[in-house]
């Protein structure tokens, strides 16, 4: 005669056993909605997701919260002691799934994202085809499209005193030049020293950010100095100068003169653009 296959569910361990995979998930549970809040209360959310998404944390910890309540409750109101009828999976194998999930959020924990080297700021920055600002202006007159150019003349530059980098280059597109030629202004960045940390020209970038760090991309400026303060790759400055377009790769982009002495400043609280 067959042994019945509940019989060994029946035994002390096999009971143990079954509780032990039960307080193995609600404990998970509870692990994730803890970082979870701890996540957008400290800030550090922030540096993963764009504003508009970070407030869907603290639903998530409570949605997490009430799943974990009602398993508690099940757990303690359940008089079953057969592991058949519980959650399948091994105690071993729940505890190997706990701890493989409870991985990335330790990761998530020890990682600044807003650290990007320079090299990886470069793999991201977004390619722009150089701009003939002649051929576009011949363009323009033979479409008759000549009240371009008027507006541009007439039209005043709407350029801040304090732009973002994204801001100067979609000036720079949507103006011509000799608008921006002599503009002074003050920009914040990372520096990028493929030369050195005393190199005469270097690049400033800032990521934008659309949704989560993942699809980052970065955009950057050049910048142009005279020897002076020693940079560090990565580190955030605070630069004021004024724009020439002497760029020896596109001279239709902009490329800040400093005319005041860089300064070296912490992170920014919204680091991304």
């Amino acid at each position: 005669m067959a042994a019945d296959p509940h019989l060994a569910c029946e035994r002390p361990h096999g009971a143990a056993s079954a509780r032990l995979g039960d307080w193995t998930d609600i404990g998970t549970l509870l692990v994730l909605a803890a970082f979870l809040g701890f996540s957008f209360f400290s800030g550090r959310l922030g540096r993963f997701l764009v504003w508009p998404y970070v407030w869907l944390s603290p639903l998530a910890a409570l949605i997490i919260l009430a799943m974990c309540a009602a398993r508690l409750v099940a757990q303690l109101r359940s008089s079953v002691s057969c592991s058949c009828q519980r959650q399948s999976g091994s105690p071993a194998s729940r505890l190997v799934c706990a701890g493989v999930f409870i991985v990335p959020i330790l990761l998530a924990l020890w990682i600044n994202p807003t650290q990007f080297s320079p090299e990886g700021a470069r793999k991201r920055d977004v390619p722009r085809p150089p701009r003939d600002v002649e051929l576009q202006q011949a363009i323009n007159w033979v479409l008759g499209a000549k009240t371009a150019d008027n507006r541009a003349a007439s039209t005043q530059v709407a350029l801040p005193e304090s732009p973002t980098i994204l801001d100067l280059l979609g000036a720079s597109e949507e103006y011509l030049p000799g608008q921006l030629e002599g503009r002074f202004v003050t920009v914040v960045g990372q520096c990028d020293l493929p030369e050195g940390a005393e190199s005469r020209r270097f690049g400033l970038y800032r990521l934008v950010v659309t949704c989560c760090i993942a699809d980052a991309t970065a955009v950057s400026v050049q910048i142009a100095r005279k020897p002076g303060v020693k940079l560090e790759s990565g580190g955030w400055v605070r630069v004021a100068g004024r724009l020439k377009f002497d760029n020896p790769v596109d001279p239709s982009l902009p490329v800040i003169h400093v005319a005041a002495p860089i300064s070296k400043i912490p992170e920014p609280s919204e680091p991304y653009l």
